[in-house]
């Protein structure tokens, strides 16, 4: 996934838990490991602008327990989660709205300040029927 990620433009944040499993099902079976695990990739995730994920599993829980959490940890846990596609779709300059962006649980203050300020103009925006990339920085 990290080719995909740096041909948008953007950069790898480094970190140790990108290949952990957050403990999918384990948010209804067992939620106290299901927490521990997505708390400690919500912890080692800090820094980064946003988290990008392949699996709907791992969005739903970094994004949908993440206010649960912060709460249970006494940490503050104000991370953007993103769908793999999603991310794509910026750097091809689709619209945040088309993207469904508006429907995320999770996008942060800070990373829609970053966005707006990499949006092209309107008369610089990509032709959508070529899907030419776009440089934004994520």
């Amino acid at each position: 996934m990290e080719p995909l990620i740096e041909a948008t433009g953007a950069s790898v944040f480094q970190w140790h838990m990108g290949a952990r499993c957050c403990g999918a099902a384990h948010m209804n079976t067992k939620p106290e490991v299901g927490m521990e695990l997505v708390a400690a990739i919500l912890r080692d995730a800090q820094g980064c602008d946003a988290m990008v994920t392949v699996c709907p599993m791992c969005q739903m829980n970094l994004e949908g327990f993440q206010n649960q959490i912060s709460r249970r940890f006494n940490e503050n846990f104000d991370l953007t989660i993103l769908y793999l596609p999603q991310l794509l779709g910026l750097a091809l300059g689709i619209p945040e709205r088309d993207l469904g962006l508006h429907l995320n649980l999770s996008v942060s203050s800070v990373f829609k300040k970053k966005l707006s300020a990499n949006q092209p103009t309107q008369q610089n925006r990509p032709n959508r029927q070529n899907h030419a990339k776009t440089n934004h920085t994520i």
